[in-house]
């Protein structure tokens, strides 16, 4: 029960998309609150990544994350900000906040197309665990 006096599940949502915004792949995790770095570890996105970068990813190619994600070959994410970075590094984190627009967009057309994703009510617990069923799309 939350602080709202109802019962709520947070599912972890993860998504992936191509320029166009078009969703490739999609995770809907365990009910909990997790961190994001945790979330991704639990995608098959990050099993490939892992065991074989090129079978997902073309050579040369890169998927871009957040400052939560993993630093691996084909997963690139923003340097941390200590203060004291280069101008350098700097402009590659503005390029990739800049390319991360996409992802951001993407959920946006997302929930406006479909306002009940935003906040599903359920009034009893057993339906809570079926709509988690139906919401484990792994491609889209």
């Amino acid at each position: 029960m939350n602080r709202k006096q109802f019962y709520s599940v947070n599912f972890n949502l993860t998504g992936f998309c191509v320029s166009q915004r078009h969703f490739c792949h999609i995770s809907v995790g365990h009910p909990a609150s997790r961190h994001d770095a945790r979330a991704f570890r639990f995608t098959d996105v990050c099993h490939v990544l892992e065991e074989d970068p090129h079978s997902l990813v073309p050579q040369g190619m890169h998927i871009i994350g957040d400052s939560a994600d993993p630093l691996l070959p084909q997963l690139m994410r923003p340097y941390r900000d200590d203060g004291h970075l280069s101008a350098g590094q700097r402009r590659v984190n503005r390029k990739l906040s800049a390319a991360r627009v996409v992802i951001e967009n993407a959920f946006g057309i997302l929930k406006s197309k479909f306002r009940s994703l935003h906040c599903l009510q359920m009034r009893s617990i057993y339906n809570i665990s079926s709509a988690k069923k139906i919401c484990e799309v792994k491609h889209i």
